[in-house]
């Protein structure tokens, strides 16, 4: 299962998956591939704005089955570019529930506690 956690921190946003689909063989498990292809993008996207974003930075943690990701000081732009990459985790994680966890990226989630990036 791929595990999906995301809190609001200070004036950015933290953001982890962990783990694997398990929805078919590796290398043509179409689960693992849409939560990839959304975070990946995601990544992109934070990646693209931090030089043009002054007071900006990002941290990110990346091995197999872990993708950390920490933004700071995008003036909200970070949660904005979010807010689309979530509607599909939250449909991925609906339509694939043995496969996928995700509870949301709100103060009051269960996904604003335990241990992310740099925590």
């Amino acid at each position: 299962m791929i595990t999906i956690q995301c809190a609001p921190c200070g004036g950015g946003m933290i953001l982890r998956a962990m783990g694997h689909a398990g929805y078919a063989p590796h290398g043509q498990d179409i689960v693992c591939a849409g939560v990839s292809a959304l975070l990946q993008a995601y990544l992109d996207y934070l990646e693209a704005l931090l030089p043009l974003v002054a007071e900006a930075s990002l941290e990110v943690e990346e091995k197999e089955g872990l993708l950390g990701i920490r933004s700071e000081g995008f003036g909200g732009r970070d949660r904005d570019g979010f807010s689309v990459v979530e509607a599909g985790l939250r449909r991925l994680a609906r339509r694939y529930p043995r496969h996928v966890s995700y509870g949301g990226c709100g103060e009051g989630s269960d996904s604003a506690r335990g241990g992310v990036v740099g925590e």
